[in-house]
C-alpha cells in the first residue's frame, strides 16, 4: 500500500527517513513525473510531482537527496555520498542509500533486464529492509 503525498498533505511528509526512491522525468515510460519513496520502516509514499505542480524546493522538502542530484533523460545519475544510482531505463531513475544497497545490489545481479527491476525494486527494498533488521 502506498501514501499519496498532495499539495495539501506534502508537509506532514517532510520528515521521513528515506532509503531508496524513484524519480521519473515528465515525458519518461510509465508514470511520467512520479516520485516514489520508499523509508527505512519499508513505508511506500507516492506523488507525482507534475500533477501536484510542485515546485522543485517543495520536492526537496519531501526528499531532501533529490537536491544533491542530477538526473539526465536516459542512463545517467549523479548522486550524494552515501546513496547509489541504478538506471531503471527510458527516464526512470532510482537512487539506494548505503543501508539497502549490498542486498539490493545482489538481488537485481541475475534480474534479466533494466525492466524487472523497474518492476520489482520496491519489493526488493523492502526485502533488503527485512533483511538488514535481522
Amino acid at each position: 500500500m502506498k501514501t499519496e503525498i498532495t499539495r495539501l498533505n506534502y508537509r506532514d511528509y517532510t520528515s521521513l527517513d528515506i532509503v531508496a526512491f524513484s524519480h521519473s522525468f515528465v515525458g519518461a515510460c510509465g508514470e511520467g513525473g512520479a516520485i516514489v519513496l520508499v523509508t527505512s520502516d519499508g513505508c511506500v509514499y507516492h506523488t507525482n510531482y507534475a500533477e501536484q505542480r510542485f515546485t522543485e524546493k517543495e520536492i526537496e522538502q519531501i526528499c531532501p537527496p533529490i537536491k544533491k542530484c542530477k538526473f539526465e533523460l536516459c542512463e545517467y545519475g549523479e548522486v550524494p555520498q552515501g546513496w547509489h544510482y541504478v538506471d531503471l531505463g527510458m527516464g526512470n531513475h532510482l537512487v539506494v542509500n548505503d543501508c539497502c544497497w549490498s542486498s539490493f545490489a545482489k538481488a537485481i545481479e541475475h534480474m534479466p533486464d533494466v525492466g524487472a527491476v523497474y518492476q520489482n525494486w520496491v519489493h526488493i527494498i523492502q526485502e533488503s529492509i527485512c533483511q538488514s533488521q535481522k
